[in-house]
Order: structure tokens, then C-alpha cells, then sequence
């Protein structure tokens, strides 16, 4: 409607003083801009600002502000603004009549109809206090679980903090751990690398030494050899030439027989001038002897079966053990046909050597199932056997 210049200034003024009075929260989006506008300003956009009065929830809270009694209006402004926000029956007149005399507003009774209008207007103030209230607590809990969150937030940033803190200590621990474990590594690697190359030196040290004294050995035996046959003749004494013998060989394998078969070495024994060797321990700790045993019964055992056999066969039989595996205060003694030896200052293997060395070229078994001593008492020409044959033997 066209209102009055008089009454239309005066609604500006009155919505200019809403407008910069209220929270821009509830001002529609084209009103919002105008803030900060002064009366003369809102004057030349009076059509924008009087557009307020056609926002029905916007009408109610310009009624609740004039309510309020906080606002700065004339009263005769304020029964003006009044009118055009609650837009009773006959408002309009009102508002034209408020144009006559700004003096007396006319205050008529409501036609009829006017309280249902009124009562529209209260449920809508009503609704706008509820939606406030409502946003009000809504806003409230909203900042409470932004507090929460936020004491959450710091506790876990200072656990995690002190949490990295933790794993960079651990991380420089554990690489001061690998840099002394390296160093270690590298200390026992050379150091093995030390003992394995000494004990190589030693081991064929060792074998020069071996291949030496058994040279020694060999010649020797030549010489005692040489001196027994020009013994007589030195002596002067009238007696026959002994027998010389060919070199020692090792016996043949009967025919339709293993060589590391049992029967193969009762075949053995049976020859004529054999002589038996026996590595004793080789014999009591093989997979078929008596290595459950303590050493004193493994002794035993075996000195028992080589009697048994030196009976059975009438054969010349040594058993060799190796001296340093003797306890102190043990027996040495054996009873019966079978020689029993201990080495003393050489391993046993050594021993056996020695033996095979200073026997004549007769036929000599040695029983061992030792690789190394069987390839060195072969060289001498002596025959091999098993401790699992001869365990057989003597079961």
C-alpha cells in the first residue's frame, strides 16, 4: 500500500534501529548488508527496508524487540512499528490514519477477526522463542562436545608426544645395539677366521710330522732288518740265513663274499701267522658296539670278545686303547690269550701304526672303522676289517 511520507520515514528509522540492534543471524540475507547503514542511507533504499514487514517470522521478532522494551523509540515510533508488524484488522488505516496526526495514533478496537490474527502472530513469537531456545541449548551442547573434544585432542597429542618421544629413545637404542653387534660380528669373524687358519697350519703341520716319524719308522725297521741279517756274521757264530719274505699283502676276499662281511673275516683268521690287530674304542663306540657303556665296561666288553676269538681261532690278537682316555686309578689288567695296550704319548691310531710297522711281513688284519688309520696301515699292506664285523664275531 502507499503509505504516508511521514508514516514510511518513520518505519525506516524504526527497522534501521531493529536492523543494527539484532544479531545477523536472524536477518534474511538481502537485510544483513544494511547494518551498518545510517537513517539518511536507509532512506534512499526505503523500498528494500520496508520489504522487513512482509517476512511473517521476521515481523514476530521485531514484535518480541519492541516487547523487550530494550529499544530507543518514541513511544509514538514504537506504537507505529507495532502496527505495521502485527498487521492486525484495519492496520492499514491505522497506518494511514497515523499519518494524519502522528500526534494521536488512533487506538480503535479490533474488528472482529482481528483476535485470531493476534493469536497467529503470538503462536508464531512463540515458535520463533521455541526455535531460539532450542538453539540456544543446542549451540550449548554443541560447545560442550567441542570442549570434550578438545581435551581429548590435547590428551592424545600429548600420548602421542610422549609415545614419539619414547620410539625415537628406542630407535637410538636399537641402533647402538646394531652398531656393537656389527663390531662384535666383525671382532668374532676375524677371530675365527684366526683359529681357523691356525688350526689348518697345525693340522698339516701335524700330517708333515706324521709322514715324517713313519718315514723315521720305516727306516728303522729296514736298519733292525739289515742288523738281524748280518747279525751271525758279525757274531761269528755258524748259523743259516734266516727265510727273507716277500712284502706283506693284504688276503684276498673269498670268492662269493663281501669284503666287510663277517664270515669274510672268520675267513681271514683262519690264515695261517695272522696277526690281529684291534682298535679298541673304534670297536666299543661304533652304532654296533657299546657306546651306551661308561668307558671301563666298553673295555671290558670288547676285551672279552677278543679272548673269545683269540680261543676260537688260536690267532695272535692285540687290543689298543687309547691311553689318555684312562681314568686315574682304572685297571690296565686283562686276563686271558688276548694282549691288551695302552697308548702312552701317542694317540692310539699312532700306536697301531707303530705295530704294523715293526711286525715281519706275516699276514695282519687290522679291525677299525676309522678312514684315515685304514688308508695309512693299508699303505703298510695290512688287511682291513670292520669293528661291525668283528662285533659280529664276538655276539
Amino acid at each position: 500500500m502507499e503509505l504516508p511520507q511521514d508514516v514510511s520515514a518513520a518505519l525506516v528509522r524504526c527497522i534501521g534501529a531493529y536492523i543494527r540492534g539484532a544479531p545477523v543471524t536472524v536477518l534474511p540475507a538481502h537485510l544483513r548488508r544494511l547494518k551498518g547503514f545510517r537513517d539518511t542511507a536507509l532512506l534512499r533504499v526505503r523500498g528494500e527496508v520496508l520489504s522487513a514487514l512482509d517476512d511473517d517470522a521476521l515481523r514476530a521478532l521485531i514484535g518480541e524487540w519492541l516487547d523487550d522494551g530494550k529499544h530507543r523509540l518514541t513511544k509514538a515510533d514504537g506504537d507505529l512499528l507495532r502496527i505495521a508488524a502485527e498487521r492486525a484488522d484495519g492496520w492499514e488505516q491505522r497506518l494511514d490514519g497515523a499519518g494524519k496526526t502522528r500526534a494521536k495514533p488512533p487506538v480503535a478496537r479490533e474488528p472482529a477477526g482481528g483476535g485470531e490474527h493476534a493469536h497467529r502472530l503470538r503462536e508464531a513469537r512463540d515458535e520463533v522463542k521455541r526455535v531460539k531456545a532450542e538453539s540456544k541449548a543446542a549451540a550449548d551442547a554443541e560447545r560442550a562436545r567441542s570442549a570434550a573434544l578438545v581435551a581429548e585432542v590435547r590428551a592424545l597429542t600429548d600420548r602421542a608426544t610422549a609415545a614419539e618421544r619414547r620410539v625415537r629413545t628406542l630407535e637410538k637404542e636399537l641402533s647402538d645395539l646394531r652398531s656393537a653387534y656389527d663390531k662384535e660380528l666383525k671382532r668374532a669373524g676375524r677371530k675365527t677366521a684366526q683359529a681357523i687358519a691356525a688350526k689348518d697350519e697345525v693340522a698339516a703341520r701335524l700330517k708333515e710330522m706324521r709322514a715324517a716319524r713313519d718315514e723315521a719308522r720305516r727306516a728303522m725297521s729296514a736298519l733292525e732288518e739289515r742288523v738281524r741279517e748280518r747279525g751271525p756274521k758279525d757274531r761269528g757264530a755258524p748259523r743259516s740265513a734266516p727265510r727273507r719274505m716277500g712284502p706283506r699283502r693284504p688276503l684276498p676276499v673269498p670268492k662269493g663274499r663281501l669284503a666287510d662281511a663277517p664270515e669274510t673275516l672268520a675267513t681271514w683268521l683262519e690264515t695261517a701267522d695272522v696277526v690281529v690287530l684291534v682298535d679298541g674304542y673304534n670297536v666299543s663306540k661304533s652304532e654296533s658296539g657299546f657306546a651306551a657303556a661308561d668307558l671301563e665296561t666298553q673295555r671290558r666288553l670288547v676285551i672279552q670278545g677278543g679272548n673269545a676269538l683269540a680261543r676260537r681261532f688260536g690267532i695272535d690278537l692285540t687290543i689298543v686303547f687309547d691311553g689318555s682316555q684312562i681314568a686315574p686309578g682304572a685297571s690296565r689288567r686283562a686276563r686271558g690269550p688276548a694282549k691288551v695296550e695302552y697308548s702312552t704319548g701317542e694317540i692310539a691310531d699312532d700306536h697301531l701304526v707303530a705295530a704294523v710297522e715293526a711286525l715281519p711281513p706275516v699276514p695282519v688284519v687290522v679291525v677299525t672303522n676309522d678312514r684315515e688309520l685304514q688308508d695309512r696301515v693299508a699303505a703298510l699292506g695290512a688287511t682291513i676289517a670292520t669293528s661291525d664285523q668283528l662285533l659280529a664275531l664276538i655276539r
